[in-house]
């Protein structure tokens, strides 16, 4: 029983380590998307690109910090059930950065392929002048709230 609950705790320690390092894949698709221009400051400062850089430092902060525990707690620790409540916990926190960093490079293309449309219907696409369907539209709008 205690060599398979050792097993199952490497397993999810691996495992976790494992969706670390592919959520690092979406993370490195959206810094790539961002410009290093973007000046939008939040919460924590500083812009979009370096917060973005600064979450992955921590995801592999994060994956050190399993491997360390792998190596260091798990071979004489894990004694019952009960000893398993922290390799899960491990486990789920990989699970939840993973769906948290592939949603969020879903919705940033979302988002710059919304723009991209928006700009296609404002302009003309053989000259780049301001289209005049929107100028109609809004000259009809004005005229049915007249």
């Amino acid at each position: 029983m205690q060599n398979n609950l050792l097993w199952m705790g490497y397993g999810m320690i691996s495992g976790g380590i494992v969706l670390l390092a592919m959520a690092l894949v979406p993370v490195r698709k959206i810094i790539q998307q961002l410009h290093p221009a973007n000046t939008f400051c939040g919460v924590f400062g500083g812009s979009a690109l370096t917060r973005w850089k600064i979450l992955s430092s921590l995801i592999v902060l994060f994956i050190v910090g399993y491997l360390l525990y792998a190596l260091f707690y798990i071979p004489g620790h894990i004694n019952s059930i009960t000893d398993m409540v922290v390799p899960g916990i491990f486990f789920g926190g990989a699970i939840f950065v993973f769906m948290v960093c592939s949603l969020s490079l879903k919705t940033t293309l979302d988002l710059r392929q919304m723009y991209v449309f928006e700009q296609e219907s404002i302009t003309d696409p053989l000259t780049g002048t301001p289209c005049v369907r929107k100028d109609v539209a809004s000259i009809f709008l004005i005229c049915v709230l007249i």
